[in-house]
C-alpha cells in the first residue's frame, strides 16, 4: 500500500531511473553472485526499462526457478525476456539469443502442461523456424524430435510420418546415428498406426 502510494506521487521518469539506480546498487552488491537475486534484478531493470540487463536476469531468474521446479515461475521469466528480445531488431544475434530461451520455454511448458500443449507445440516450431533462419541443422533436427513426439501423442501419424523422414534424411547428412535412429523408430511408430 506504501508502495502504491509513493509510486502515485513519482513522475514515471524519476521512477525509471529510481528503478535504475535500484537495479544498479543491487548488482554491484551482488557481484559475481548476482544469480542469488535475479528476480529482484530483472523486476528493476523491467521497470527502469533496462532492456538488456532485464533479458539476462530473466533469463538468470528461470534458470533459477526451473532448477527449483518452480516451472510456473520459469514461464513466467522466460516469456518476459523473449518479449523484450521481441523489442529489439530482428538480427543473428537476437535469433541466437532468443533460442535457448524459447528452448527452457518449451520444456517448461510441457512439464507444466505434458506434450499436449498447443503453446509448446507454436514454441518448438518456432524453434525449428529460428534455426532453420540461422542454418543451424543440428539445432533443426533437436526441434524436429520435439514435434514428432508432439504430433505423435496427439495421434497425427501422417505429419509423424513425414517429420520422421525428414529427420533421417538431415540425421544421416550430419551423421548423427542417435538422431536417425530415433527417427526409425518414429517412422515405424507412425506406419504402424497409418496400417502401412
Amino acid at each position: 500500500l506504501y508502495r502504491q502510494v509513493a509510486y502515485r506521487e513519482i513522475s514515471p521518469s524519476a521512477l525509471r531511473r529510481l528503478h535504475q539506480s535500484g537495479g544498479e546498487g543491487l548488482e554491484a552488491a551482488y557481484a559475481g553472485r548476482t544469480k542469488e537475486v535475479a528476480s529482484e534484478l530483472a523486476a528493476h531493470f523491467d521497470r527502469s526499462r533496462d532492456v538488456e540487463r532485464a533479458i539476462r536476469y530473466h533469463g538468470e531468474a528461470a534458470k533459477n526457478a526451473g532448477a527449483r521446479f518452480a516451472y510456473p515461475e520459469a514461464r513466467l521469466h522466460l516469456q518476459a525476456a523473449l518479449d523484450h528480445l521481441q523489442s529489439l531488431d530482428v538480427t543473428r544475434e537476437s535469433l541466437e539469443r532468443e533460442l535457448p530461451l524459447l528452448t527452457q520455454l518449451g520444456w517448461t511448458l510441457v512439464a507444466i502442461h505434458s506434450w499436449g500443449d498447443a503453446q509448446a507445440f507454436r514454441v518448438f516450431t518456432r524453434i525449428r523456424d529460428v534455426a532453420e533462419r540461422l542454418d543451424d541443422s543440428a539445432l533443426r533436427l533437436r526441434a524436429m524430435e520435439s514435434l514428432r513426439t508432439m504430433h505423435t501423442i496427439r495421434a497425427e501419424y501422417t505429419t509423424t510420418r513425414a517429420l520422421s523422414e525428414e529427420t533421417m534424411t538431415l540425421a544421416q547428412r550430419l551423421a548423427d546415428e542417435v538422431a536417425g535412429a530415433t527417427g526409425q523408430v518414429d517412422l515405424g511408430c507412425a506406419l504402424v498406426h497409418l496400417g502401412e
